[in-house]
């Protein structure tokens, strides 16, 4: 991960600075908890401000095929395992329980979420 390899750099440097004396070890230590607190907090939003998706577990997908048996939530039609897309039903990102996902074909999630972008 991208933040991980961010952070060990910086401990590092703030490692290298405090033995060569131009920092305080204290404030080294700081200095790294402060930024590896920035950068944990940047990697969970995407560029918009917006909390980043998340997917869900490959536990909850068969569930959820299984229990739609293969077919779209919305128009019923055979799903293919490979080009069936997983759609939040409230929208909620954060909320990846077995209710909150559907099996859309992507044609039926292109329009459920063209529908909810009108909306907003």
């Amino acid at each position: 991960m991208k933040v991980r390899s961010n952070i060990s750099t910086l401990i590092k440097i703030a490692k290298k600075w405090a033995k060569n004396g131009r920092i305080e070890p204290l404030n080294a230590a700081r200095a790294i908890i402060l930024t590896a607190d920035e950068l944990n907090k940047a990697s969970r939003y995407n560029n918009k401000g917006k909390l980043k998706r998340k997917d869900f577990s490959e536990k909850t997908k068969k569930t959820t095929l299984i229990k739609q048996n293969h077919k779209c939530n919305i128009c019923r039609e055979k799903l293919d395992n490979e080009l069936c897309d997983f759609d939040h039903i409230d929208g909620d990102r954060s909320n990846n329980s077995t209710s909150n996902c559907q099996a859309l074909c992507p044609i039926c999630h292109a329009k459920k979420t063209r529908k909810k972008r009108k909306r907003v």
